[in-house]
């Protein structure tokens, strides 16, 4: 138990600030201090990004970029130019052609996006019971717990409106969800083929949704080839990629496939939070326009606008006729860095990615105060997971709460070229946790750019990590708000 010695104070919020802050949960509401639960604010220029979860800051040309869109987009019409205008340029970032034909569903996070295969079956299928199949539970956004089972995660929706958390959007719905641990107690990865396999064997009437991971909060990747192998009529695959850290033929080969496929826009791409948006396999929308009535649906009017859907659907789904423009600038943000990224060669954004991942790797492997987590080569190689030791012990998710929020809180400007550097939240297995560092786009391409080769920034964050080890105090209580 610890307690973080942390100074408060209050500060102007900027009308910036503000909006951003809107558009979704309350997980990106802001404090007195203009941070969010994550610690963390919403605008910032000098910081480094090294977490692999929602946790970016708006900077200098992130903010150029939405002043100029609110300059340009007065009104309703012309936010609604907008939004299909970020549609269409997502589609050609994420490789869309007629072989790969999708249709995009949005969400205001990654946590509401796993409403949506609920929804469709229960437009689809509305006799029938539904198993819900969620692996890498403690790996993905904590709401999916409740959103897995069609309950409101959260207390407020993307309109500002206060939602009663924890009870059923649809309250005749049955669904049925299974929960997978994506490690051991020893934090070595779980394989659940054989379970997934026993369940869908198990429940042959039923309305069955798979959803896998590929590339969780550390890394993890779900074996895809159960998609192949499971092919039954009754099942929808979808399959988590919101760290969105893979290439164009991942969403070509699973599009083909039949499979569901969600990202976001805040994590690898740097976003400020949050973004969601669901690439959806065209004939799955074809099925989904020969459904007559909608009103079954109607309770998930507190969580999606009409703007949401695709235009094919906007008049047929029960939902406000209300523009998110805050998540809009998220997401015009995302593209813009998106853009960058995919112009770079391809070889040298593995090479640099590589020769990070190594050099993080040799400093955490030659640390007295971490140990890195088993199966690192199964993990993305932007991703590099680790264990913190002190006191001839691990810490654990609290402290490490405590050590996280030390980090975060910033000052470094005195003795580093930057301020503040944010890390990945601490991500519990068991009663044991485990921290992350990991490299964005925005990061990548500055390594390419410069052709970094030394990394010298990253030798100076293990030795703020070291420090921050050694000055951690253990045995009380943590102060440091929840995450």
């Amino acid at each position: 138990m610890i307690k973080a010695h942390i100074k408060r104070y209050s500060r102007t919020i900027s009308d910036l600030e503000r909006l951003l802050s809107q558009g979704a949960d309350e997980r990106i509401f802001l404090n007195n201090e203009g941070l969010t639960k994550y610690g963390t604010p919403l605008v910032r220029n000098s910081y480094l990004n090294r977490g692999s979860c929602t946790c970016s800051a708006a900077r200098d040309g992130d903010v150029v970029l939405i002043n100029n869109l609110l300059r340009s987009h007065k009104d309703s019409t012309d936010w609604i130019k907008l939004r299909r205008s970020l549609e269409n340029e997502l589609k050609i970032e994420l490789g869309w052609d007629e072989r790969h034909d999708f249709d995009l569903f949005f969400a205001p996070s990654g946590t509401d996006l796993v409403y949506y295969p609920l929804i469709f079956s229960q437009l689809l299928f509305p006799e029938k019971m539904i198993q819900n199949l969620i692996t890498c539970i403690e790996e993905i956004g904590s709401g999916a717990r409740l959103s897995s089972l069609g309950r409101f995660y959260a207390n407020y929706n993307q309109f500002g409106e206060s939602v009663a958390k924890g009870s059923d959007i649809i309250p005749d719905q049955k669904i049925q969800a299974h929960f997978f641990k994506a490690r051991s107690e020893f934090g070595n990865i779980h394989n659940h083929a054989d379970s997934i396999r026993k369940i869908v064997h198990e429940h042959p009437e039923d309305s069955i949704i798979i959803n896998l991971v590929y590339g969780s909060k550390s890394g993890i990747e779900d074996d895809l080839g159960m998609i192949d192998e499971i092919n039954e009529n009754n099942v929808q695959w979808v399959v988590d990629i919101c760290q969105f850290r893979h290439s164009r033929e991942i969403f070509h080969d699973l599009i083909s496939k039949g499979a569901m496929v969600m990202i976001t826009g805040s994590k690898f791409y740097e976003s400020s939070p949050f973004s969601g948006a669901m690439l959806v396999p065209k004939e799955i929308s074809r099925k989904l326009l020969q459904v007559a009535d909608f009103n079954s649906i109607s309770g998930y009017s507190c969580i999606f606008s009409m703007y949401d859907v695709p235009q094919s659907l906007m008049k047929k789904v029960p939902f406000a006729d209300r523009v998110n423009r805050s998540a809009l600038l998220r997401w015009a943000c995302a593209l813009s860095s998106m853009r960058a990224f995919n112009q770079l060669d391809k070889i040298e954004v593995e090479e640099k990615t590589i020769h990070w991942r190594n050099k993080v790797l040799g400093l955490l492997e030659a640390s007295d105060a971490m140990e890195l987590m088993p199966h690192q080569e199964l993990a993305d190689n932007s991703i590099v997971s680790f264990r913190v030791f002190k006191d001839n012990q691990y810490l654990n998710q609290e402290e490490l709460c405590s050590l996280y929020f030390s980090i975060i809180r910033g000052g470094y400007g005195n003795e580093c070229e930057f301020d503040y550097v944010t890390i990945g939240q601490p991500v519990n297995y068991g009663e044991k946790a485990f921290l992350r560092l990991a490299i964005g786009a925005k990061t990548i391409r500055q390594f390419v750019v410069q052709d970094e080769a030394e990394f010298a920034t990253d030798e100076k964050i293990i030795s703020i990590l070291e420090q921050k080890i050694a000055e951690l105090e253990t045995g009380r209580t943590c102060r440091a708000s929840a995450y």
